[in-house]
């Protein structure tokens, strides 16, 4: 599980998100549990302790100001941690947004306070004073340069956030219009599984051989081969019409030959690394899957029978039954919401809106997602209570109480280990290492070919050959490494990413199967029962 200190970012991120969706009451509770401490302070490099007083005074001013320029206040405190986050495309979608903030639900909720004339002219001043703490910061966003399709940043150092999990950009989930996010959530809802989990194949060479789409030659073939062929052709040209420089080539391939082995050895190990990776995610969702599955079959078997145990379940047992195959659902979604990016924006206020207006979710329930930084963690916790209850007054068998809480808590193992994974899925310097040294040994391949292979066409030839080896190898290796596709690399286009919307759909159909199959007892198990009884 991720530390205190480790949510504040994601609080700061569902305030904002909480504004721009004009939700005030839910923006003040996100708001209210902010927790400026040094763990908070250091664990957020791009919120310096001035920023933080900053943002301070500038809640504190608009919580003590009128209703009329209340907004105004807020909306400044508002951009100057937008800004503080780099992103300023959120900005710009939050700059034309109307906040409407009703002072009896504020004071509700303990957050504004009555303070005088006096003090709110002191914490005025002193936003003015501190006003180049936000510039300095939105020239700090255009250095950095965010970007949306990758999470591609200039400087590694302002990755503050596990790209593996959402793309280096942690707003992305905000940038879906309501008609996009419909979509999405009729996706993650569905129980028609559309695709399946992954490209399917069969074994036969003819038709292996046979193949493009979903094959990694096409996603390399085409770019590097290509502009590799073209070097080659120009060394060729440049031999051709100056021969007396190819002597000066024979150096280039000895050393060629001494380090193909080298990187030979070290792309097919890395290559190794990135599937057993890509294979742990994999298996790591399908084990999530599992337990969800177990926890509703468990929960089934052990609900109360009406009478002879033909009328099916008693009204309380089937309607618990009922809402924990809800529960299964919205935290299977928003447990991907929190690990893809495809599915972040179902983890928003404006997802949760979706949410209950498909049912999914109901509106206390909303209002108390909206306070917690993990909302998957949440549901977790009502399933648990679920449980509890129904062991308590009868409604499910007690005798189910310890297999029922392993479960919960391996569910909770798995799924935290999937972020694990992602979060620290390899070092950098591992990774830049790889792609120098594939580089490197890809671009001196045309020169080294002149002196060895003899001939100028099999320069050119040999060069492309060797290119689709080497530069197939690790773009699949780097493509191992995003199982969710969430930087958009090219996995879930090419087949090779694992496919989300397959997984909540199979488990979305599962989730009444349960429930349904244990309706009606056979005559075998009843007559057992009476016997025990």
């Amino acid at each position: 599980m991720r530390s205190s200190a480790q949510s504040y970012p994601n609080r700061m991120r569902l305030f904002v998100l909480a504004a721009a969706a004009d939700e005030p009451a839910s923006c003040i509770n996100c708001l209210a549990a902010f927790s400026l401490t040094e763990n908070s302070v250091h664990a957020t490099p791009d919120l310096d302790r001035t920023m933080l007083e900053t943002f301070t005074a500038a809640t504190a001013a608009a919580a003590a100001a009128e209703p009329a320029s209340r907004r105004t206040n807020l909306n400044s405190s508002l951009r100057t941690v937008v800004m503080a986050a780099n992103v300023n495309t959120t900005v710009k979608t939050l700059n034309g947004t109307t906040l409407k903030f009703n002072t009896t639900s504020l004071k509700s909720l303990g957050v504004l306070g009555k303070k005088t004339s006096k003090t709110l002219k002191e914490q005025s001043e002193e936003l003015q004073v501190n006003s180049h703490v936000s510039k300095s910061f939105k020239s700090r966003s255009k250095k950095s340069g965010t970007g949306t399709g990758g999470g591609i940043i200039s400087d590694s150092s302002k990755l503050t956030t596990a790209v593996a999990l959402d793309g280096g950009d942690m707003w992305a989930g905000a940038r879906v219009d309501e008609e996009e996010l419909r979509a999405l959530a009729d996706d993650a809802l569905s129980k028609r599984i559309a695709k399946p989990v992954m490209a399917q194949w069969h074994l036969g060479r003819r038709w292996m051989w046979a193949q493009w789409v979903g094959t990694i030659v096409r996603v390399v073939l085409p770019r590097e081969v290509f502009a590799n062929t073209i070097i080659a052709v120009g060394m060729v040209a440049l031999v051709h019409c100056v021969p007396a420089i190819a002597p000066h080539f024979r150096g280039v391939e000895r050393v060629w030959l001494l380090c193909s082995g080298l990187i030979s050895f070290s792309l097919s190990f890395f290559l190794q690394q990135a599937y057993a990776l890509w294979r742990n995610v994999y298996l790591g969702s399908r084990k999530v899957q599992r337990r969800l599955n177990d926890i509703l079959l468990l929960c089934a078997a052990a609900a109360a029978h009406a009478g002879n145990d033909e009328g099916g379940f008693t009204n309380e047992s089937d309607e618990m039954l009922r809402t924990l195959a809800r529960y299964v659902r919205l935290y299977n979604v928003l447990l991907y919401a929190s690990l893809t990016s495809r599915f972040a924006p179902l983890g928003t206020p404006n997802g949760f809106k979706v949410l209950v207006q498909l049912g999914a979710l109901k509106k206390r329930e909303q209002q108390v997602l909206l306070e917690s930084s993990q909302p998957h963690q949440t549901v977790l916790t009502w399933l648990s209570q679920c449980h509890r209850a129904g062991l308590a007054d009868g409604r499910l068998d007690p005798g189910y109480e310890r297999v029922l809480q392993t479960s919960l808590i391996e569910l909770r193992r798995t799924a935290a280990s999937i972020s694990d994974e992602l979060s620290g899925r390899m070092p950098l310097a591992y990774t830049h290492l790889m792609q120098l040294l594939c580089d490197v040994l890809v671009l001196f391949t045309p020169v080294a070919l002149l002196s060895t292979v003899g001939g100028f066409s099999s320069a050119v030839v040999g060069t492309a050959v060797v290119t689709l080896f080497y530069s197939s190898v690790l773009k699949l290796a780097k493509m191992f490494c995003d199982p969710y596709d969430n930087e958009l690399y090219g996995g879930s286009k090419y087949g090779i990413a694992i496919n989300i919307d397959c997984l909540l759909q199979e488990t979305n159909s599962a989730s009444e199967r349960w429930r349904r199959g244990a309706v009606w007892i056979p005559e075998i198990a009843r007559r057992t029962r009476s016997s025990v009884e």
